[in-house]
């Protein structure tokens, strides 16, 4: 007998980080040849996750040579966002090395609008 049955998922999410240091980028470096090692979950094959963000900013990864590969608008109030490793056009990235840019959209929690921080990670495929 089931006292209580729903079909929403349920999805942890992580507090949101108290300062831009605490941004990062795991796992760094991603390699395809150990991804079932990565989250544990085949559903979830080539996600990258950033942890640390504040409530409100914009996520953006750029390739090395500094073109846009992915931008999202982290609005949830949580601390992480999850990428599944494509690019806004659902192209699979290749192999490189990536930066992750972090940009705070809206005062609060002990961050400032405008305020930004860079995380360098490796893809390895």
């Amino acid at each position: 007998m089931f006292w209580t049955l729903t079909s929403v998922p349920a999805n942890l999410r992580r507090p949101a980080g108290t300062s831009l240091d605490g941004v990062r980028v795991v796992p760094n470096p991603y390699d395809l040849r150990s991804r079932m090692l990565q989250f544990g979950d085949e559903s979830q094959y080539d996600r990258i996750a950033f942890y640390g963000l504040p409530p409100r900013c914009t996520v953006r990864v750029y390739t090395e040579r500094g073109d846009l590969v992915w931008s999202k608008d982290h609005t949830n109030g949580a601390g992480d966002e999850l990428w599944d490793s494509m690019t806004s056009s659902r192209q699979i990235v290749v192999s490189g090395i990536y930066l992750l840019y972090v940009e705070v959209t809206e005062d609060g929690g002990g961050f400032r609008k405008g305020d930004s921080v860079i995380r360098k990670f490796v893809v390895i495929r």
